[in-house]
């Protein structure tokens, strides 16, 4: 869930912090709820409005790497993360090489915002080497 607008935080600031006749016994009664109706009005109008531009569903993608992972999350405005890189097996088969960047190419993907690998072991990060050579990335 996003954030309150800041303009909706400093109305509900300035009521609270209003003069103390406002929130007398007299005006609590009618006019405190008129003011507390016309915030949560105006709130609800802003939640209501169109969705930002660029949301929508993620989509998430489990590459077949065989023993290990490979996982890539594509967001609504193009942006791809990978998690884990699959194995490479001393060279005899590089999931990285041979699954995950040709998989990424054909996707359209030729840059990654973050590769994030869970942890040192070759059937999650063997594959990373690759990924780094032939893909652009923004964190690791």
């Amino acid at each position: 869930m996003a954030p309150p607008p800041p303009a909706l935080v400093a109305g509900l600031r300035r009521a609270r912090s209003s003069p103390a006749w406002l929130w007398s016994d007299t005006w609590s009664r009618v006019g405190g709820r008129a003011i507390r109706l016309v915030f949560a009005l105006f709130a609800i109008a802003l939640h209501l409005g169109p969705p930002p531009p660029g949301s929508g569903p993620a989509r998430a993608e489990v590459l077949d790497v065989g023993q290990g992972l490979a996982v890539v999350v594509r967001g609504p405005d193009g942006r791809s993360v990978l998690v884990d890189a699959g194995p490479s097996a001393s060279g005899r088969f590089d999931a990285g090489d041979r699954i995950v960047v040709p998989a990424l190419a054909a996707a359209g993907c030729r840059r990654l915002e973050v590769l994030a690998l869970s942890h040192d072991h070759d059937d999650h990060a063997g594959g990373a080497r690759a990924v780094l050579r032939d893909i652009g990335r923004g964190e690791l």
